[in-house]
């Protein structure tokens, strides 16, 4: 569930920046409001981090998901043995 929830807002967020940067150019850079620019750049860079964090946790969560799938970690698949 949580996996594909951060997939969807992922994506979700991926599809706002063609958008954003539309906006800078349309009505930022043709009004030569500067103070907008500065304002859709900070939303973009909020934007990715909040990409970068869910993608994050997704990969945390898979490394978790394929951690219970394998073989156990904590015991080895041939026991070791050590001559004396």
């Amino acid at each position: 569930m949580q996996l594909a929830l951060g997939l969807l807002v992922g994506s979700g967020l991926q599809l706002l920046f063609p958008f954003l940067t539309q906006s800078v150019v349309d009505v930022g850079i043709n009004t030569q409001n500067l103070s907008f620019v500065y304002l859709i750049l900070g939303a973009q860079l909020m934007l990715m981090a909040g990409r970068l964090s869910v993608e994050f946790v997704r990969s945390w969560i898979l490394l978790h998901i394929s951690r219970c799938a394998g073989p156990n970690p904590r015991q080895p698949q041939h026991p070791v043995r050590f001559s004396h």
